[in-house]
């Protein structure tokens, strides 16, 4: 598998990104997956692109960024 098909299966497939709090997803036909970090006021704080990244990466990536497990 791939490393896109990886980001794919984990974002889109398996859903991986709901095993964590305040995430949200929104799926953009034909648009490279981005981590977009809002401020406690909602808007735009930082936006990552996530193309090339692994499974694990994004998990070490949403650890460093704070987020946190359900």
């Amino acid at each position: 598998m791939c490393v896109t098909s990886q980001m794919k299966q984990y974002l889109k497939v398996d859903e991986k990104w709901k095993d964590w709090e305040n995430m949200e997803m929104k799926w953009i036909h034909h648009h490279n997956p981005d981590l977009v970090v809002l401020d406690d006021n909602g808007k735009e704080k930082e936006r990552i692109d996530l193309q090339g990244i692994s499974a694990a990466k994004m998990e070490a990536l949403l650890e460093a960024k704070g987020f946190k497990r359900r």
